[in-house]
């Protein structure tokens, strides 16, 4: 599977970082396996983020992200009867927070 990424950092001072970042991959399930995938049905293709760190002191920071992917699906036939068409569809979106203290 190809997948291509992009992402772009930069602070603005000394206590804030930036992030953002693009990922675009090719589907990764096949129509003929269809059937194999129901559990875990991983087929979205773009995914965006953004985050940031706020640094609190020289010891301490916290951290935030976010992450969207559109929702894709793929249909092929069911392997055990062809007559039937499965479809798949999924969409992600996923929030983080951390609080990192160094020692």
């Amino acid at each position: 599977m190809t997948v291509v990424k992009i992402g772009y950092e930069w602070q603005n001072d000394s206590e804030w970082t930036w992030r953002l970042g693009y990922s675009f991959g090719d589907q990764p399930i096949p129509e003929a396996e269809m059937l194999f995938n129901i559990i875990a049905p991983g087929v979205m293709e773009d995914h965006y983020t953004f985050g940031f760190t706020r640094q609190l002191d020289s010891n301490s920071s916290l951290n935030f992200a976010v992450l969207y992917a559109p929702s894709v699906d793929v249909s092929g036939p069911n392997a055990f009867d062809p007559a039937q068409t499965i479809k798949l569809e999924m969409n992600q979106f996923e929030l983080a927070l951390s609080y990192s203290k160094t020692f």
